[in-house]
């Protein structure tokens, strides 16, 4: 980790549900999967849960937290912390969920069967903050 980023923080009232955030997080994370250049949402360490009738939109990504309950529960030792950001070892990963018990900011990928969430990019710099027009996502 190169960047002095320690976490997200999520203004949830400004949120619209534009998704921007999990696009560009998806095109990122793609390229750990050797799919480089490829947008799925299922793959976003971002999700955007939706109240569309209401009209609230509630982002979703791992704040770093000290608690980390994911980590203690991951029998493959499959999460780790580096840098103070919570990481998940894709080839450690068993996919047994877990972690997904236990933080509602983990979500299994359905197609590699691996546990997904924000890694601030691997170098600190995550890409859903300059990609969000509205000030919702932001560096601290």
């Amino acid at each position: 980790m190169s960047g002095d980023v320690s976490q997200i923080k999520v203004d949830m009232e400004s949120c619209r549900g534009c998704r921007r955030c999990e696009v560009v997080c998806s095109w990122e994370k793609s390229q750990l999967f050797g799919e480089k250049g490829v947008t799925n949402p299922r793959r976003s360490g971002v999700k955007v849960k939706s109240d569309e009738k209401d009209g609230f939109y509630s982002p979703l990504v791992c704040d770093q937290c000290t608690s980390k309950d994911c980590l203690e529960v991951c029998d493959a030792g499959a999460i780790e912390i580096d840098s103070g950001v919570v990481i998940v070892d894709f080839d450690l990963c068993s996919g047994c969920g877990a972690c997904t018990d236990v933080c509602d900011k983990i979500w299994l990928d359905p197609e590699y069967e691996v546990a997904v969430k924000c890694d601030l990019c691997g170098d600190g710099e995550p890409r859903c903050v300059d990609a969000c027009k509205h000030g919702v996502l932001r560096c601290v």
